[in-house]
């Protein structure tokens, strides 16, 4: 069974296993594809356990809290192939998201991705603005 799928199984939106709870071997990727990339993108921890606790997720906030220091020290070890994106940053100013398509090396169109984000994705969504 695969890791996405006994995660779905157990009802975990975190898809962690091993040590730290990044998969097994984070570089897991690497034998199947040539230059995988991992982007973290992360929200305020206090607006996750809200929404997960309005919506009914029926997770305690101390998983949301191990996730966040997980994640976040993951983005700490700078590795080349990992990229950080902060949800409350290119909520406010889709420019935020600059730096995630240079580093995918793809190109950067603000209007679009504004167009994107004022789309209703979830309960709580606030538009962005320009």
């Amino acid at each position: 069974m695969s890791w996405r799928k006994r995660d779905r199984f157990q009802g975990n939106p975190v898809r962690s296993h091993g040590t730290r709870g990044i998969p097994a071997n984070d570089r897991f990727c690497s034998p199947i594809f040539r230059h995988p990339a991992f982007i973290v993108n992360m929200r305020s921890l206090d607006n996750t356990i809200a929404s997960a606790t309005r919506t009914g997720m029926g997770m305690a906030s101390e998983q949301f809290t191990d996730a966040d220091v997980m994640l976040r020290e993951f983005v700490s070890e700078g590795a080349s192939d990992v990229f950080h994106v902060h949800y409350d940053d290119y909520a406010r100013n889709a420019s935020a998201l600059r730096g995630l398509f240079d580093f995918l090396g793809a190109s950067f169109n603000e209007a679009s991705i504004r167009d994107v984000l004022n789309k209703k994705h979830s309960t709580f969504a606030e538009p962005v603005s320009a």
